[in-house]
């Protein structure tokens, strides 16, 4: 494979990370807007109980909002990983631009 081959490929492998990391960044957000209206919920409806101290009642919200809480750390750090290989294909395809440059000065 030469070098406007793989430049090629790795345009088409850059576009679909893209794609893929603006799911990603989708499904991350909506995972920490369901974690943070589950907590906000509960700790105004905990609240209003009385019988919690502050730390007893955050507490109470972590063990509730396990699972979200989870997921959005999940969804997060996918996010972030599709995020960090689209850095690294962009960093491979300069160089592979600076290679079919200096090819054709040869």
């Amino acid at each position: 494979m030469n070098v406007h081959q793989r430049i090629e490929q790795a345009i088409d492998d850059l576009e679909e990370l893209i794609d893929l990391t603006g799911s990603l960044a989708l499904t991350a957000a909506q995972a920490e807007s369901d974690f943070k209206v589950k907590a906000a919920s509960l700790r105004i409806s905990l609240r209003y109980s009385g019988k919690y101290t502050v730390q007893a009642l955050e507490d109470e919200v972590h063990i509730a909002c396990e699972d979200e809480h989870l997921q959005m750390l999940l969804a997060q750090a996918k996010h972030q990983s599709a995020r960090d290989a689209m850095r690294g294909l962009q960093a491979q395809l300069d160089g592979l631009r600076t290679l079919a440059a200096g090819s054709r000065g040869v």
